[in-house]
């Protein structure tokens, strides 16, 4: 009809999360509006935090929102449900996703130094502001502990039911895969060590615990079994491409140094006082044993 007009939607003004939540109860949203949430505090979202929201229908709101916090200018993806007032995922901007209500929460968001992490139900405890580099890091379902930690971590991968603790360690990660039921603990290892493509496995335990060791691990994968080297105060140990499956090794107090390059060892082999090695006679031996 000529000279007539369109009707206008008149959006509402950001509010509280239980203004909206009246709103929507009332039937009273538009698809056309964006709905924005300014009271969101969940741990490291701090306050500042703004949740956008859009209507699927006059009492409906979509879960997906777009997230923006007080770290940059770029608004993230998440997941939040308005009646519980809690976001249980979130990706920002370089490439970090974390699902669960509690990981959302603890996240070290906005830290330039952690990039491209997947933590996907599993609990990350970290040194907020730690400015050593974290990349690629997946965490599903396992916990990891970084208190402490001050190196470089790569491709580290900790799933099942895995616990990683590298609380007061110096280490260098990269291409690593913690699974299953394993524990690995390098608590206190004040040595800069690095470990490049170990894998764990099964219900394995690796423990450097309370040691100044030289660890230099390349290649190496641990499955059904356990490798420890607790208490110990002096020393090296370098594993290159060795394979340990349903065996033992034990790195007894003030082990020296220690190299296995492409030894392989299976079966329920159980090796005790590594330091062997500095015996003509007994290296022969295990050499053997493990050929």
């Amino acid at each position: 009809m000529s000279g007539s007009t369109l009707p206008t939607t008149t959006c509402p003004a950001p509010m509280t999360r239980a203004s909206l939540i009246a709103l929507r109860n009332a039937g009273g949203l538009s698809k056309d509006c964006d709905y924005v949430i300014t009271d969101h505090v969940q741990g490291r979202l701090v306050a500042g935090t703004t949740i956008h929201l859009q209507a699927v229908d006059a009492s409906t709101l979509s879960e997906n929102v777009s997230v923006k916090t007080t770290y940059d200018n770029i608004a993230w993806s998440g997941i939040y449900d308005i009646d519980a007032g809690l976001v249980s995922y979130l990706h920002d901007n370089r490439n970090n996703t974390v699902l669960g209500v509690t990981p959302v929460r603890d996240f070290d968001w906005g830290n330039p130094a952690i990039s491209y992490c997947s933590i996907l139900g599993g609990l990350v405890t970290y040194t907020y502001g730690n400015t050593a580099s974290i990349q690629y890091l997946y965490v599903g379902g396992g916990v990891l502990e970084l208190t402490g930690y001050a190196g470089v971590i790569r491709k580290l991968r900790i799933t099942g039911e895995a616990v990683a603790s590298l609380a007061g360690s110096r280490l260098k990660f990269s291409h690593c895969d913690f699974s299953g039921n394993s524990t690995v603990n390098f608590s206190n290892t004040t040595s800069t060590n690095t470990v490049v493509g170990l894998a764990v496995s099964g219900r394995s335990t690796v423990n450097f615990s309370l040691s100044t060791l030289s660890i230099s691990i390349d290649g190496m994968s641990v499955r059904y079994s356990t490798l420890l080297a607790s208490n110990v105060s002096t020393g090296s140990f370098t594993a290159s491409g060795l394979m340990l499956d349903n065996g033992f090794i034990t790195l007894s107090s003030g082990v020296g140094n220690v190299v296995a390059i492409r030894t392989s060892i299976r079966d329920n082999a159980s090796f005790d006082r590594f330091n062997w090695f500095s015996d003509v006679s007994r290296k022969w031996k295990l050499q053997q044993t493990l050929c």
